[in-house]
């Protein structure tokens, strides 16, 4: 069972226009945008991690097919959700796509290659490249997850992935617009 994991609990800090998350493209909020690239990419399950705002963020993604787990400490950083995250999952899964629900332009086929990827290559991670820059998302095998539940503070997966870093197993993929992620005002007026 391949899983995902959206990270969405966040304070959006460096927004200033209120939750970033909340935010229409083309009429559609930013959270709802890059869930669908997870549902549309077929996983097994979509574990959405909320925070703050959770009731606005609930109702922005309705009737889509994904579970809600909250984290109450969303405000400690981004560690705390992936905690609430891999906590979460199904017991059977054997691998979990994590990534931050702020890529409103992530396609379902960097998730399907990822996913492809794993189950021929065995890699305990894949980690996609865009335009030859590391990005999100991130797949971790199900033997890196206590490891996960280790890191401390906003800095998600990485200490993992340095730890492991021979052991990953890199998707390329030719355009940078997949892996643009919504920080300020200005990122997303940019698009």
């Amino acid at each position: 069972m391949i899983s995902g994991i959206l990270l969405a609990a966040g304070l959006s800090t460096r927004y200033s226009a209120g939750n970033k998350l909340l935010a229409g493209i083309d009429g559609v909020a930013l959270v709802r945008r890059t869930a669908k690239a997870y549902v549309d990419a077929g996983l097994d399950e979509l574990v959405v991690v909320t925070g703050h705002e959770r009731e606005k963020l609930e109702e922005a993604l309705h009737e889509l097919p994904l579970r809600f787990v909250h984290n109450p400490r969303f405000a400690e950083g981004q560690s705390g959700s992936l905690h609430a995250g891999i906590q979460g999952l199904a017991p059977s899964t054997e691998a979990a796509i994590i990534g931050v629900a702020d890529q409103p332009y992530l396609s379902n086929l960097v998730l399907q290659d990822m996913v492809k990827t794993y189950r021929s290559a065995h890699c305990p991670l894949v980690v996609p490249r865009y335009d030859g820059q590391r990005g999100n998302p991130v797949l971790f095998d199900s033997a890196l997850f206590s490891e996960l539940q280790l890191v401390q503070g906003d800095i998600g997966g990485r200490p993992v992935l340095k730890a492991h870093s021979d052991e990953i197993c890199w998707v390329d993929f030719p355009t940078a617009l997949w892996a643009f992620d919504v920080d300020t005002v200005q990122d997303l007026h940019s698009l």
